[in-house]
């Protein structure tokens, strides 16, 4: 235990750290409707990645939910897992929206 305190734990995942961020031009920063367009375009791109992570997931999902009525997972527990794809579904359609009426 002592060794794992001073040398760490070999089980331990990688720290993963996310890359920098990209600096904003110069020239951006001075134009006010450029630094807005930026914006603007990282915003779409958080939307797209939710977008995307969500049809990845959803199929997952709807797989565990199927695996859990046929092991007789609770009623109650089963609406509660289908209250959240409904959800997450229905926020990934609002995205969607969202992101074809800002296209440029």
């Amino acid at each position: 235990m002592a060794d794992a305190r001073v040398n760490g734990d070999p089980r331990t995942p990688p720290l993963h750290r996310p890359a920098p961020e990209a600096q904003t031009p110069a020239w951006q920063l001075s134009d006010h409707e450029g630094h807005l367009r930026r914006e603007l375009d990282e915003h779409r791109a958080v939307q797209q990645a939710f977008v995307e992570a969500a049809n990845a997931e959803l199929p997952k999902l709807e797989h565990w939910l199927a695996l859990g009525r046929a092991q007789g997972v609770s009623a109650e527990q089963l609406a509660v897992a289908e209250e959240k794809i409904r959800r997450l579904k229905a926020q990934r359609e609002l995205t969607l929206k969202r992101l074809e009426g800002a296209k440029p």
